[in-house]
């Protein structure tokens, strides 16, 4: 008889595995939403660790260009070489971190001289 449950029955376990299943989907929930929150953190932190030293290199490379001036073409071609790929990690910093304020839902532009 135990197979021939009564409707109000079924309906009641199926009520009660749909509880505990939606509570496993909740906890799950909330650990994606963590984690993703630890992501978009440590994003922004890369980033920013990112452009300190970057900008340090390029302010020092600039100021070397001026000193040396025309003196050693073979050294501004050089520094113009550093220059370049500090500005593309520059670029790919900023980048990183638009990418993380539109995932944060905001409408920020970063701009970088």
């Amino acid at each position: 008889m135990a197979d021939k449950a009564s409707p109000t029955l079924r309906a009641i376990e199926t009520i009660i595995e749909l509880k505990k299943e939606n509570e496993f989907l909740k906890i799950s929930n909330q650990r994606l939403l963590s984690e993703n929150e630890k992501l978009r953190d440590f994003i922004a932190m890369a980033a920013h660790e990112f452009r300190n030293p970057i900008c340090s290199i390029l302010g020092s490379i600039e100021a070397i260009e001026e000193k040396v001036g025309n003196k050693k073409e073979d050294i501004r071609d050089d520094m113009a070489r550093i220059i370049r790929n500090a500005k593309r990690l520059q670029k790919v910093a900023c980048d990183i971190l638009e990418l993380n304020i539109i995932e944060n839902g905001c409408n920020v532009r970063l701009h970088v001289n």
